[in-house]
């Protein structure tokens, strides 16, 4: 007998009453609807958000704008002189460059210019970026003079074995009494030329943007008409 009255004990008290069964309900309810409130009221708030919120700046907008400021702070800063010049080298030749160029030492280098003393006159329209960690174009144009004494052969001989068949690039012809070869592609022009001392490699080029493309092949062209050998 007492061991059946322990089981009925332990059978009532796994039995819950409708009364607690409802209560529980009740609260399990009041708890989801406390949960699905406060959770409309964040997406709300995270919607409100976004739409008041600043577009994100670090878009492609960004590097647009840093190369825009990057190139007027070059311009900006790069100062040429304001008087036009003209070089007068030992070797013979002269030229006369405009207004906003100077003269520099070489800029191009190429296999004739080594062991060759090399004058430039330029003009820089964009400087490279003073750090070297930004990226950035240098726009420059210039017309560079490479002089070399001569060697004992003519500049014939010393065309035909440099550039073999491509010789035929280039124009030849003379300019008072001067042997010249001359060729022009695109932006660049070269010009070999030798009189009885020396042997000159005449290197023009332009890189500009396109504004100001135009002005420079003038004036490059106007330097170019200038040079005289001898």
């Amino acid at each position: 007998m007492s061991t059946h009255r322990h089981l009925h004990h332990r059978g009532g008290a796994q039995d819950a009453s409708p009364e607690r069964v409802t209560n529980r309900s009740w609260r399990i309810a009041v708890l989801l609807g406390l949960a699905l409130i406060l959770s409309a009221c964040a997406l709300r708030e995270t919607t409100a958000e976004s739409s008041t919120a600043p577009a994100d700046d670090t878009n492609t907008t960004r590097p647009a704008t840093t190369m825009t400021s990057t190139t007027m702070t070059s311009r900006t800063t790069t100062t040429q002189p304001s008087a036009s010049g003209t070089i007068r080298h030992a070797s013979g030749f002269r030229l006369s460059y405009p207004d906003g160029w100077h003269e520099t030492g070489i800029v191009i280098s190429t296999e004739f210019a080594t062991g060759a003393e090399c004058v430039a006159a330029l003009i820089v329209d964009q400087a490279p970026p003073s750090d070297p960690a930004q990226a950035g174009f240098v726009l420059q144009s210039g017309v560079q003079v490479c002089a070399k004494p001569v060697d004992g052969t003519s500049l014939d001989t010393y065309m035909e074995s440099v550039y073999g068949t491509g010789v035929s690039e280039f124009v030849r012809g003379q300019s008072d009494g001067v042997v010249e070869y001359r060729r022009s592609s695109g932006l660049e022009s070269h010009i070999f030329a030798q009189t009885d001392s020396y042997r000159f490699q005449v290197t023009a080029f332009v890189t500009a943007d396109p504004d100001l493309e135009q002005e420079r092949i003038a004036q490059v062209q106007e330097i170019l008409d200038s040079l005289t050998f001898g």
